[in-house]
């Protein structure tokens, strides 16, 4: 209890009890009395307005009895009435009936004649307390003959009404320490909690709230304090956060873009790390080495290609980090096409921020079957060529050794010009032809389509 009285918390419950119930006694004790006074204002006036009607003969006694009055006082079972009483017109009584209580007080009526019913405030004469007096005129052969009177005491403080509120506020008032002492023990894990704040606050490098001696209160401050840095770590964590999902959507959009122009490409395109796994790889080299691109992916040469010239040439780039040579070739035919010539370049991938390490390799496959075809009908070409201008120059040579021969018949000798002026014009013919050629690929000469007599054009290609 001692405790309880040097907390100054629970001082300030108990006095906050105190004037809680003392207000609530006085709010109940005001009510109560208004109460009575309005239900005495109502019974008085109901009370002189039923005597007033009834006719004078009935309320006047009669053998020294009164009647009706003493009837009235006989059923009053309220506390609080005080008198009835009637009067003529002078103030003398005619009749009267107490409650023992207080005493008929003498009233002149005077030269006012009311008839209405009046409310009066009276002081008894043997009793501190007041009375509400109630007159209602009283007529006799349609004339004013007197007033009835009836008195109630005013409602006060009664004793049996405080013992009921003491009764009443007294568990209300035992109730509040109780109460601060469970409120205390359930608020005894506060402090072992404030100490494992405090503990994570240093921790977290978060100042401390200066200590009280209130531990509720220390306990609420620190944890307001850890809280608000909580939540801003957490605030920054998620600008970061965004940030670095802002810089992984820009990164990833950049690869898709990267890949997607990979895929365009026409060759097939392997990219490889430095250790030698494959990151990337576009649907064109499918084709070329078999498998699939899920097989590839994540493995090194070994485990995907079959080729021992392409292991070779892969393998140089793993683990070299100061490999200065800008490509190697190689050359295969694919066991599936065996009529399609492949070549294979590898490039190294130099980091942007150290020109002279290499952070990969990028590998291009590229089918070079056109151009070896091309490279052979190129060959053909120049040997048809060749032969075509080796045939009149063999000519031309025959006929130019008959010209030197002494005693050469005139007839001979102009055969042998014609001859060789023939094959000279067959040799003008080849050249303008390749030089018609190389117009036709430039796009600089146009086709000129003309009639031709067949049988003529066949018998000089046939001489020919």
């Amino acid at each position: 209890m001692k405790k309880i009285v040097g907390d100054r918390s629970g001082i300030a419950m108990i006095i906050a009890s105190l004037v809680v119930i003392i207000l609530i006694a006085g709010q109940f004790l005001m009510h109560r009395q208004s109460s009575r006074d309005i239900s005495i204002k109502a019974e008085g006036r109901n009370v002189v307005r039923l005597l007033s009607n009834l006719p004078y003969q009935q309320l006047m006694p009669e053998q020294r009895r009164n009647g009706i009055l003493d009837l009235l006082n006989s059923k009053e079972t309220n506390s609080d009435f005080a008198y009835a009483a009637i009067i003529n017109l002078k103030g003398e009584p005619l009749a009267v009936t107490s409650s023992g209580k207080a005493i008929v007080p003498h009233v002149d009526p005077g030269n006012e004649k009311k008839l209405w019913v009046t409310e009066h405030d009276m002081q008894a004469q043997n009793d501190a307390r007041s009375i509400l007096e109630f007159r209602a005129p009283l007529l006799k052969d349609g004339e004013l003959a007197g007033y009835i009177r009836v008195g109630y005491f005013k409602p006060g403080l009664e004793l049996a009404e405080i013992s009921f509120i003491a009764q009443l506020a007294l568990p209300v008032f035992l109730l509040v320490p109780f109460t601060y002492l469970m409120i205390r023990r359930e608020l005894k894990p506060l402090k072992q909690a404030n100490i494992e704040i405090n503990a994570a606050m240093q921790n977290q490098h978060i100042d401390q709230v200066i200590s009280t001696n209130n531990e509720f209160k220390d306990f609420m401050n620190n944890f307001e304090r850890f809280v608000s840095e909580i939540d801003k770590r957490s605030s920054r964590v998620s600008q970061q956060k965004f940030k670095s999902t802002a810089s992984t959507l820009a990164l990833t959009y950049q690869r898709k873009r990267a890949e997607s122009c990979l895929q365009s490409l026409p060759d097939a395109i392997l990219v490889m790390d430095e250790t030698g796994k494959a990151t990337f790889a576009n649907t064109k080299l499918i084709p070329l080495i078999g498998g699939d691109i899920d097989s590839i992916i994540g493995a090194k040469p070994r485990e995907w290609c079959q080729f021992p010239d392409i292991i070779e040439l892969l393998a140089k780039y793993q683990h070299h980090q100061q490999r200065f040579q800008l490509s190697d070739l190689v050359e295969f035919i694919p066991e599936h096409s065996p009529n399609i010539t492949v070549s294979v370049s590898a490039y190294p991938l130099f980091s942007p921020q150290e020109g002279d390490s290499i952070c990969g390799t990028l590998v291009i496959f590229k089918d070079k079957t056109s151009e070896v075809l091309a490279n052979q009908a190129r060959e053909e070409f120049i040997n048809h060529v060749s032969h075509e201008f080796k045939s009149p120059l063999n000519v031309i040579h025959m006929y130019a050794e008959s010209l030197l021969e002494p005693d050469l018949p005139n007839e001979q000798l102009i055969s042998s010009i014609n001859v060789i002026n023939d094959e000279v014009e067959r040799l003008s013919i080849l050249i303008g032809n390749l030089l018609n050629i190389s117009k036709i690929e430039a796009g600089s000469i146009a086709i000129n389509m003309q009639r031709v007599e067949l049988n003529e054009f066949l018998k000089d290609t046939f001489d020919s």
